[in-house]
């Protein structure tokens, strides 16, 4: 059977929606492997401190290889410039999660596709909900534990100095997720039959055996009398000849059944085949003032920073 296949579908093509918006997507096909340390790389984002951020890697320490470069794409992209024509929103697919980094949540956009979530190691999914992609990955921090992490002086948010704090109380901290689209849907797939099967029925024959006769069996009572031997030879003859003829009739069915399978093959089937996304409703953005999670308010804050 030979099925046919994109052979782009690790590129999904862009599209472009009735405001003139184009999505363009963005391959993560292979595991990203984070750098040692970045697990304790916070930064202060408005009031609370969050791991795992893109923008720790753009503003902080540009060394620092915590996140895949499209995941830096995908959440900084509000620095572009956000709505009107022409605007291209970034979105990762095909999608592959970072190591270590499990599946909290996936949403089905429809039957071909599927939004997925990843928080990275060590923290869960709050205020989630059954079949959407939202909520926010939290860790949980405890007191007398010292958190080092980027931050800005009011004056000016461009001025990034590392500072440390020691927790007085149990909290917790945030960490960006990363969230990726997985489509497919059905092509046209074509089977070819190449052999053809054939059943020959194969007749039996038999030679019957006389059977010794006794003087009882040599001995008639009548002119139509048959003798015991004859009756035997007739008796195995008719079982022989019934077997025969129940194998030609098996090996007859066997034949059709196997040409309407050979027939039936022929047709064309359904198959999967992964294909370009459909355009999330939700767009990622992010101030560089304030940055929250994409469709996620950040109403609570986690390890809330008096002063800076």
């Amino acid at each position: 059977m030979s099925v046919s296949m994109d052979t782009t579908e690790s590129n999904y093509p862009p599209e472009t929606d009735s405001s003139g918006t184009v999505t363009s997507y963005m391959p993560l096909t292979s595991v990203w492997t984070a750098s040692s340390g970045c697990e304790s790389k916070f930064r202060l984002d408005g009031p609370s401190l969050m791991a795992w951020d893109p923008g720790y890697m753009l503003d902080i320490d540009t060394n620092a290889r915590c996140c895949p470069p499209q995941m830096v794409t995908w959440w900084e992209q509000a620095l572009l410039g956000v709505g009107g024509q022409y605007h291209t929103e970034m979105e990762i697919g095909p999608f592959t999660g970072p190591e270590s980094w499990p599946t909290v949540a996936s949403s089905i956009k429809n039957e071909y596709s599927t939004l997925w979530m990843c928080c990275p190691s060590g923290y869960f999914l709050s205020q989630g909900t059954v079949g959407q992609v939202t909520g926010r990955c939290m860790s949980s921090v405890y007191s007398g534990q010292t958190l080092t992490y980027g931050s800005t002086p009011l004056s000016d948010h461009t001025a990034w100095a590392m500072a440390t704090t020691t927790l007085t109380t149990d909290s917790t901290v945030g960490a960006i997720d990363i969230v990726g689209w997985e489509i497919k849907y059905p092509v046209t797939a074509t089977a070819t039959a190449t052999s053809t099967s054939t059943a020959t029925a194969s007749t039996t024959s038999s030679t019957l055996i006389s059977v010794p006769s006794t003087a009882e069996d040599n001995t008639s009572t009548s002119g139509n009398t048959l003798s015991t031997g004859a009756k035997a030879g007739i008796g195995i003859g008719v079982g022989v000849g019934a077997v025969g003829i129940i194998a030609l009739i098996l090996a007859l069915f066997l034949f059709n059944q196997r040409k309407r399978l050979a027939i039936n093959s022929q047709q064309p089937v359904a198959a999967y085949a992964y294909y370009p996304p459909f355009a999330r409703n939700a767009k990622p953005a992010e101030l560089p003032g304030y940055r929250g999670m994409p469709g996620d308010a950040w109403a609570s804050s986690p390890v809330e920073m008096g002063e800076r």
